[in-house]
């Protein structure tokens, strides 16, 4: 927002990267949850399952159910709510057409990054 805001953007742009940065954020947390849940200390660089170590909730933990009989698990189901959130982000940058390509490909990295 900040960008925009130093950019000139008008309220329109500016409540469009607003809603970017939020879904982006979230999306990035949850991607980073995931990781945490299904990679080892050496593919992140770091140790893993701390979160989940300490009692703190993660979103693959948050999102699992345990009465559920379908197979979906709680990372499936947070990787979906990541996915989902990345599609509302790039849809909130259209508004600004090849200019903002580069918050697409960021969009789209936080999905594919493995650490």
């Amino acid at each position: 927002r900040m960008g925009g805001i130093c950019g000139g953007g008008d309220d329109r742009a500016l409540d469009a990267l607003t809603r970017y940065a939020e879904k982006v954020g979230l999306a990035f947390q949850i991607v980073d949850d995931c990781l945490d849940h299904t990679s080892s200390d050496e593919e992140l660089g770091k140790r893993t399952q701390k979160d989940a170590g300490r009692g703190k909730l993660t979103y693959p933990s948050l999102m699992s159910d345990d009465n559920d009989e379908s197979a979906m698990s709680g990372v499936a189901r947070a990787r979906n709510l990541a996915i989902n959130l990345i599609a509302e982000a790039r849809e909130t940058i259209k508004l600004f057409e090849s200019a903002g390509r580069r918050f697409d490909l960021l969009a789209e990295y936080i999905l594919e990054r493995k650490a």
